[in-house]
């Protein structure tokens, strides 16, 4: 947390192995690679902002994507992007932090991952 750095190659490895056995045992293996390509749209919005969402964050969007599907990686993101917005915002009023200020947002994937599990 301190640093806000995941280890990429962890991610990687362990989600591409886990990921390509997931979509091979499936009969509707195309919903796990749109949510693959969602993923790497993710990592090119890292790319365009300059790391405004980090590497490490896209790249595990992408690996949700391979994991559980487009559907419901776009449920985890729904609750990601709105549980991370209203954190923010208590955040800005309470005067805790600067807008400038800037949070990880691998927590709010986590809790959107829990939400749609729960849902």
């Amino acid at each position: 947390m301190k640093t806000k750095m995941l280890p990429v190659c962890l991610l990687v490895m362990g989600g591409l192995g886990v990921s390509i056995s997931h979509i091979i045992q499936r009969e509707n293996w195309w919903i796990y690679v749109m949510g693959i390509l969602l993923g790497a749209a993710f990592l090119l919005v890292s790319k365009v902002t300059k790391e405004g969402l980090g590497y490490g964050d896209s790249i595990l969007i992408l690996l949700l994507g391979a994991f559980v599907g487009l559907w419901q990686v776009l449920l985890v993101l729904v609750i990601a992007f709105v549980s991370a917005a209203i954190f923010s915002s208590v955040v800005l009023v309470l005067k805790k932090m600067s807008r400038k200020k800037q949070i990880p947002f691998v927590p709010f994937l986590l809790l959107g991952y829990i939400g749609g599990c729960l849902l």
